[in-house]
């Protein structure tokens, strides 16, 4: 079972603008809401065997999971930019937004990274990697003088690609070795790219492997009585940890085939 917990650490404060949104909202996200966290994996390869299922396939055995957890709660300022701009700041989460409509804000951050690595030999070998991650957290409100309502988004994801020289020769093996990186779960049980044996259809062997989950929950918050003097900082221990709701379900045995699984919210 996929879960995922939201922890907002408060920090430094940031210089607050002149208008109404310069303030010191609390902010409750209500994770027993929502479309729950939902998780999606594939995956895929050329191998030119029968690839054998992990997980998601046919079969006998069927087990689901469940779980719920507490809310979210938390201090934000929002503070006025130019050009119609904000940002929201619970200390670690440092959210860009805009005013798309009067009092109606939206807050987005990605964050990104990927991770390319080769190996080749002059004989002809080589292999490509290339790794990908991302997490992107979106907050929406509508405020309404001291209060405000809105939407919480949390997704993450990440992929591998690998494409691997099928055949290489036996001087190159001697020194990368008689099998490759690329391995699979076939019906057979697992298998390697082999130097001397042609396992894959085409010149290359690829593996391509992605996951994404994502969760959404809405929210309320309401404007405290903290001046704009308040040290921001103060609030830095003030934070609830909380979880979104989860339902996963897996199927094995039987005549279990397939490639891929999905984990959906309720």
């Amino acid at each position: 079972m996929k879960r995922t917990f939201i922890a907002l650490v408060l920090a430094a404060p940031i210089s607050a603008g002149c208008s109404s949104k310069s303030n010191i909202w609390l902010i409750e996200v209500d994770t027993s809401k929502g479309n729950g966290l939902q998780c999606k994996d594939d995956r895929s390869t050329n191998y030119s065997g029968t690839i054998a299922s992990s997980s998601g396939g046919q079969g006998s055995v069927t087990e689901t999971q469940e779980s719920t957890g507490s809310k979210i709660l938390f201090y934000a300022k929002l503070v006025d930019l130019p050009s119609d701009e904000a940002s929201l700041n619970s200390g670690s989460l440092l959210l860009p937004g805009k005013e798309k409509d009067r009092n109606k804000l939206s807050f987005q951050w990605t964050e990104s990274e990927v991770d390319a690595r080769t190996l080749s030999h002059e004989d002809g070998y080589y292999l490509e990697v290339s790794t990908t991650s991302t997490a992107t957290t979106a907050i929406t409100l509508d405020l309404d003088g001291k209060t405000a309502t809105g939407n919480m988004t949390v997704s993450y994801g990440s992929g591998q690609d690998i494409k691997e020289d099928d055949l290489w020769s036996e001087n190159a093996a001697s020194e990368i070795g008689s099998s490759g990186e690329l391995g699979w779960n076939s019906t057979d049980g697992w298998e390697s790219n082999r130097w001397d044996t042609s396992d894959c259809d085409g010149d290359d062997c690829t593996s391509t492997y992605s996951s994404s989950c994502s969760a959404s929950a809405p929210l309320t918050a309401v404007r405290t009585d903290l001046s704009k003097s308040e040290d921001f900082g103060s609030l830095v221990v003030l934070e609830q940890y909380g979880s979104f709701k989860t339902s996963s379900t897996y199927t094995w045995g039987g005549s279990d085939s397939g490639w891929s699984s999905d984990d959906s919210g309720w």
